[in-house]
C-alpha cells in the first residue's frame, strides 16, 4: 500500500477512535467501528483510490456529521475538500425536502424521517450526483456492508429475509451510482466496486 495512503488511514483511524472509542458493530464478533472504517478505507486503496478526501470521508462515515467536527477537526487536519466530501457522504441520506421521501411515507415526510424506503429513495436519486470522492467512499461502504450481511458477519438479529431486503436496497443504490453518476477521476474505482456489489448480491 502507498505510504501516503497508509499515513492518511492511520491518522484518520486514530482521530476517529477519539470520538467512537470502543463502540462496536452489532455482529457476532463485536467488530469495532474503527476496524470497520479501516476495512472500508483499505478496500478503497486496494481498488486503486489514492484520493485523500475519499479516504477520510470513508473513515469518518460512521461518525455523525457536525459543523464543529468538520471545521475544527476534518478541515484543519485534512483540508477543505476532505471536509466537504465527508459532509456529502453524511448528509445524502438525510431528509431535506418533501421529495426526499416516497409518496406514501409512513412518517408524513417529516424532517428526521429514517424510513428504509425513504432512505433508499434519497440515495438512488441523490447519490449519483455526489462528487467522485464521495461516491467512491459510499460505494466502498456499501461493498463492505453487503459482504458482511451476505454471510461473512451480519448483524446478529437479522434473519435471511431482512438480509435479502438490505442487500437488494444497497444493490439498487450501487447500480444507480454506477450508471447515473458522471465520469470522474474515481470512475474506475466506482465501476469495480459496483461489480463486486452485484456479484455479492447475485450469489446471496
Amino acid at each position: 500500500m502507498d505510504k501516503n495512503c497508509q499515513d492518511v488511514i492511520a491518522s484518520g483511524i486514530e482521530t476517529l477512535e477519539s470520538y467512537l472509542g470502543q463502540r462496536k458493530y452489532p455482529d457476532k464478533e463485536h467488530t469495532l467501528l474503527t476496524n470497520l472504517a479501516r476495512e472500508v478505507a483499505e478496500l478503497l486503496v486496494l481498488e486503486g483510490c489514492t484520493s485523500k478526501p475519499a479516504l477520510i470521508a470513508a473513515i469518518f462515515g460512521d461518525l455523525p456529521y457536525t459543523n464543529k467536527i468538520s471545521k475544527d477537526v476534518v478541515q484543519k487536519m485534512y483540508g477543505k475538500n476532505a471536509a466537504k466530501t465527508w459532509q456529502e457522504l453524511c448528509t445524502v441520506r438525510k431528509h431535506s425536502h418533501l421529495d426526499d421521501c416516497v409518496k406514501d411515507c409512513a412518517h408524513a415526510h417529516q424532517k428526521n424521517c429514517a424510513d428504509d424506503n425513504c432512505i433508499q429513495h434519497r440515495l438512488v436519486h441523490k447519490a449519483p450526483y455526489l462528487s467522485g470522492p464521495a461516491r467512491a467512499a459510499l460505494m466502498a461502504w456499501i461493498s463492505v456492508l453487503v459482504s458482511r450481511v451476505s454471510g461473512r458477519n451480519p448483524p446478529v438479529d437479522w434473519d435471511r429475509r431482512r438480509k435479502a431486503e438490505y442487500i437488494g436496497r444497497m444493490s439498487a443504490v450501487a447500480h444507480a451510482i454506477n450508471e447515473n453518476g458522471r465520469k470522474n477521476s474515481q470512475s474506475d474505482v466506482i465501476h469495480s466496486l459496483a461489480d463486486k456489489i452485484q456479484h455479492t448480491a447475485k450469489n446471496f
